[in-house]
């Protein structure tokens, strides 16, 4: 049973560090039934079908780590928009979850975005995943995308040079401006934590001359009752 508790430990530990990746829900589950705890389902009831939220809500999820999910209807670039502007506040980027679980999620509507994108240019939908062509639609697909693909870094680029946001750029940004955040973050804690030691060894130097003036007195002290008897 310990073997199966510690593997139930690690696999919780890897989805709290990158719930974007991770189905906490389950981890939660798997770790209760390493436990032999009965009855999971009083504790942690079953999840919820995911359903579309609003930008502002999924901010708000984002902030304990709560997983956040892109849907084809939405409007993708409003939600780029909103999350981008979320992840501006330094107070939110001291949060790295909050952080990972937005880039994750505009990764993922940026994906949606330029998939509808590509739809729109070459005139069909995309074959669903598993979908079985034959060679020849295959090849015809390839082609007819890559063409789109061109298309559409065309028009981002235009965009880009008449001063509009470009959501990839933005990313680009965001990340990089999160990156600096935890750098500082990093060398705030390691200064916070010299200064501690620091404070530590001062106030052990002040214990041990305190204690060696201690000893000197009750050596004087000593030394001058043995004197007096002497004398008597």
């Amino acid at each position: 049973m310990s073997q199966r508790v510690t593997m139930a430990q690690t696999q919780l530990q890897m989805a709290q560090s990158a719930p974007q990746i991770h189905d906490l829900h389950e981890a939660y589950r798997r770790m209760y039934s390493a436990f032999g705890i009965q009855n999971i389902d009083d504790i942690l009831p079953p999840k919820d079908e995911a359903i579309p939220k609003d930008p502002v809500s999924e901010n708000i999820d984002s902030l304990i780590g709560k997983p956040v999910k892109a849907f084809e209807s939405q409007n993708h670039d409003a939600h780029v928009a909103t999350h981008s502007a979320f992840l501006q506040d330094p107070n939110i980027q001291k949060n790295p979850i909050a952080s990972q679980v937005l880039m994750a999620h505009m990764q993922e509507h940026l994906g949606m975005k330029y998939k509808q994108q590509v739809e729109q240019i070459i005139g069909q939908p995309i074959p669903a995943e598993g979908m079985v062509m034959d060679p020849q639609q295959e090849a015809a697909l390839a082609e007819a995308t890559a063409m789109a693909t061109q298309q559409i870094s065309q028009m981002a680029q235009q965009a880009a040079g008449t001063g509009q946001s470009d959501p990839i750029v933005m990313l680009k940004q965001q990340e990089l401006q999160i990156q600096q955040s935890e750098v500082q973050r990093k060398v705030m804690a390691d200064q916070q934590k010299a200064q501690l030691e620091a404070a530590k060894l001062q106030q052990q130097a002040q214990l041990a001359q305190a204690e060696i003036s201690s000893d000197e007195d009750i050596a004087a002290l000593r030394a001058n009752v043995t004197l007096a008897t002497r004398k008597k």
